[in-house]
């Protein structure tokens, strides 16, 4: 690693409370006990944190599958129990971000991806003119950098400010955000602004143990050990590069008898030795002098098992399987799949967490601006605790084997601990939609006498008769434009 990281490696040693009493001890000299004592402790990770992100490609990688396996990429997908909601929220959605740039749930995947990585992360709720279609309220994502770690006081009406935060008591009630980037370049003062908390969104860990505000890198852990792996792979390229360097040795025989047998190696005219290459001798030796190769020791096959002990020790500091951090797929046995099993239960718990510290509260800020704007009426007799009830599905990739995966999902419907709904939900599909889609396929198929490799079956009932119906009226009239198109040479309309 680069001087700079070393040189902060060393300020966090001698000044965390965290750190290792001596260069050789990791006994920790120490506890940090205060919420301020552990945001202080957070933003010196933060440095670390940001600078591995964008350096470290172990890290990095980790990271993303961390992100895609929780998050997905596409974000999470609500699933409203009021069903008109859903039109309303897939126009908001394409619009949630002020800046244009990202759907609704990539702003939260991004969110807990930088969650992770700088330890937490804030989304405000900025409001927005309202146009008549779309609820006029948008998410702005902020970094952690946004919400001073260090902004610790006692305000004169009586609340407390830790880390940023204000609390009344024990409730926190708002933030003190930054009007700028505190590493952004601005004419004036960097000053401060209150947020309440019901306009701003706080994703974190909490640490356990501890009664922190702030949250810490999710790699804090992973630090001392990717810097070891990476000083040792330098110093294994140097090892490397050294014995390519010194190809051969001129060495002063001193009258004894010799033997030509090393490669390249020819006898002169005159007695001497050469280097003799593909177009000639490269190089004539003197009589009396010979060539010898340095035997210098390759440790490539000690490399490899001691770097991926490093590795497996990285993976479990960052709490993810080693076979998807490090792509390394060669382990079947019982301790990768053990490490699979884990990460399934960690993943539901992040997004539990996720759900409660932002996607409720988006969601029922959404939907109580929309019926305050008239967007959408509530029916009669529900209570407004209840207009915004829904569950949330978190289409992912697996990181399982993708056939065992659907196999055992398969087992698990069939042995009734989990609804054929809720696994259709995790794909981020619509169960009725694909239920809907899936027999008009079926009526299609039966009306143009052709057959499908599937399970599914089609049967005959007063909702499947009107399917059938309809798509005979669609074909009828694609079928009349294909026969008007082969007349007259006209394109056929695709409608």
């Amino acid at each position: 690693m680069s001087t700079a990281v070393t040189q902060v490696f060393h300020a966090l040693r001698t000044s965390s409370p965290y750190a290792a009493t001596g260069t050789n001890s990791e006994v920790p000299k120490g506890s940090a006990t205060t919420p301020a004592q552990l945001a202080s402790h957070a933003k010196k990770l933060l440095r670390i944190a940001r600078y591995a992100y964008d350096n470290d490609g172990i890290l990095r990688h980790a990271y993303h599958f961390l992100g895609q396996s929780v998050a997905g990429s596409a974000g999470p997908v609500p699933r409203f129990k009021h069903r008109e909601l859903k039109g309303l929220f897939d126009i908001w959605a394409k619009k949630a971000d002020p800046a244009g740039d990202l759907p609704f749930g990539q702003l939260i995947y991004q969110a807990y991806l930088d969650s992770e990585i700088a330890g937490d992360s804030f989304i405000r709720i900025v409001e927005t003119d309202f146009d008549g279609r779309t609820v006029p309220i948008q998410l702005q994502l902020l970094p952690a950098e946004m919400v001073p770690h260090d902004f610790n006081q006692d305000n004169a009406d009586g609340t407390k400010t830790i880390a940023g935060i204000v609390f009344r008591g024990d409730v926190k009630i708002g933030y003190r955000v930054y009007t700028r980037h505190p590493d952004a370049a601005g004419v004036g003062p960097l000053t401060t602004e209150f947020v309440s908390v019901d306009d701003m969104f706080h994703i974190y860990r909490p640490v356990p143990g501890k009664r922190s505000v702030r949250g810490v890198t999710r790699a804090v852990a992973a630090f001392a050990m990717s810097y070891r792996l990476g000083g040792y792979l330098d110093n294994e390229i140097k090892r490397k590069q050294l014995t390519t360097l010194f190809a051969g040795f001129i060495k002063d025989l001193q009258g004894s008898g010799r033997e030509v047998s090393l490669p390249n190696v020819v006898e002169t005219q005159d007695g001497g030795l050469g280097l003799e290459w593909d177009g000639g001798l490269l190089l004539e030796i003197p009589a009396g002098k010979d060539i010898v190769f340095p035997n210098i020791t390759d440790t490539s096959a000690g490399a490899q098992p001691f770097i991926k002990f490093l590795s497996l020790v990285i993976s479990a500091s960052l709490d993810l399987p080693y076979a998807q951090v490090f792509g390394d797929w060669s382990e079947g046995d019982r301790t990768g799949q053990l490490a699979s099993t884990f990460f399934d239960l960690f993943a539901r718990q992040d997004r539990d967490r996720l759900e409660h510290q932002v996607i409720d509260r988006v969601i029922d800020r959404f939907v109580t601006t929309a019926v305050a704007y008239g967007l959408w009426q509530p029916p009669e007799l529900v209570p407004e605790e209840a207009w915004a009830d829904h569950t949330t599905s978190w289409p992912s990739r697996t990181y399982k084997h993708p056939v065992q995966d659907i196999d055992a999902k398969r087992k698990a419907i069939d042995a009734g601990t989990v609804a054929r709904d809720t696994v259709i939900e995790e794909t981020g599909e619509d169960p009725r939609e694909l239920d809907l889609t899936q027999a008009r396929g079926l009526a299609r198929a039966m009306l143009l006498g052709i057959t499908h490799d599937s399970k599914v079956t089609f049967v005959e009932t007063d909702l499947s008769r009107r399917i059938v119906e309809l798509e005979r009226i669609e074909l009828d009239a694609l079928i009349t434009a294909m026969e008007r198109s082969d007349q007259d040479g006209s394109v056929l309309d695709p409608r």
